[in-house]
């Protein structure tokens, strides 16, 4: 049973990796294919031309090339509804923040510790989990052994 809650755990850190390291990706790919309509740097985009660059990134969404990596794994539809709905959370960001192009630079950062402080309460609770079962282990095996030895036998 203990084998059992660390493979679970494993398994929990594994897909909470494999999220952090897809969504990571999935924001760097939005924010590259937004500088590219942004004629490169979107950080050097003053933040009036920003507006029209995320215009010319939804226009040309279809013209997105997907990554090869994720091709397989994705419905191209469900994708480009993700990616618009990047993008407005990216225009409502250029509005309140103009230089995107530093984005990157303190999300990935902020991502990692996030990931960081999941994964210790994945293993905190695991761990719980274990101490648990060897707890309960314990008093099972304190039981049985009282009630083979007969009601006035001494135990330990």
């Amino acid at each position: 049973m203990k084998t059992l809650v660390w493979l679970l755990c494993a398994l929990l850190v594994a897909v909470w990796t494999g999220t952090v390291v897809t969504l990571l990706a999935l924001t760097e790919w939005v924010l590259a294919a937004v500088s590219a309509g942004a004629g490169g740097d979107a950080g050097a985009a003053a933040s009036a031309a920003w507006g029209d660059a995320v215009g010319r990134a939804m226009a040309d969404l279809s013209q997105w090339p997907v990554p090869t990596w994720l091709a397989p794994w994705i419905d191209t539809a469900g994708l480009e509804a993700l990616a618009t709905t990047m993008l407005g959370a990216l225009q409502w960001m250029g509005q309140v923040w103009p230089d995107v192009g530093s984005l990157m630079a303190w999300l990935t950062p902020l991502a990692w510790v996030a990931w960081g402080l999941v994964v210790l309460m994945l293993l905190a609770l695991a761990a719980l989990v274990h101490w648990l079962l060897n707890r309960a282990a314990a008093a099972t095996s304190m039981a049985a052994a009282g009630e083979t030895a007969g009601p006035g036998a001494r135990v330990g």
